[in-house]
């Protein structure tokens, strides 16, 4: 039902305002967009970034990446 029907999403560890922010961009984002799993790995891989965690779920694509330290000159 969360992912198809109604998505609400609340904690009581965060301030009401945030809850209900977060459940306003859900629904009414400005410049919502989607992208595939290939167009994220590619960003990365155009920028030069090790992939160090993708996740991929119903609510969007998750990933983090890292800059390989510079070589060594003479390397």
């Amino acid at each position: 039902m969360y992912w198809h029907f109604l998505k609400c999403w609340w904690s009581e560890d965060v301030p009401f305002e945030q809850c209900v922010a977060t459940n306003f961009d859900w629904y009414f984002p400005e410049h919502a967009r989607r992208h595939t799993p290939e167009e994220v790995r590619g960003w990365f891989g155009s920028a030069r970034l090790g992939i160090t965690h993708f996740d991929e779920s119903p609510s969007g694509i998750s990933a983090m990446g890292r800059k390989a330290p510079p070589r060594a000159r003479g390397a």
